[in-house]
């Protein structure tokens, strides 16, 4: 029952970050320049953990190395990885979008 719903938890986050990032480029990226921001970071929110989980899965060496906590670290993995879309985002607007 609790990896069912870690499972659950693990993977409503990438869409919820998904839905952040729509969020942060409505609010933070100036008129003109939202749909690409907004369109790159839903898409990366949902890839990257996407990529994750497959490299783990075609990693036999470090899947049989996780041992029973296998299941447990994949989906840390997958929640965390979803987080680094939201976070370019906002690093980006920082970095490079200066308002004058």
């Amino acid at each position: 029952m609790a990896i069912t719903l870690a499972l659950l938890v693990g993977f409503m986050v990438p869409v919820l970050m998904s839905v952040f990032c729509v969020v942060i480029a409505r609010h933070l990226y100036p008129r003109g320049s939202r749909l690409t921001p907004g369109l790159a970071g839903a898409i990366a929110a949902i890839a990257i953990p996407l990529l994750v989980v497959l490299t783990l899965r075609n990693t036999p060496a470090l899947h049989a190395g996780l041992g029973p906590s296998g299941p447990w670290v994949s989906i840390v993995l997958f929640a965390t990885s979803s987080l680094i879309a939201p976070v370019a985002l906002i690093w980006l607007r920082i970095r490079y979008w200066k308002t004058p």
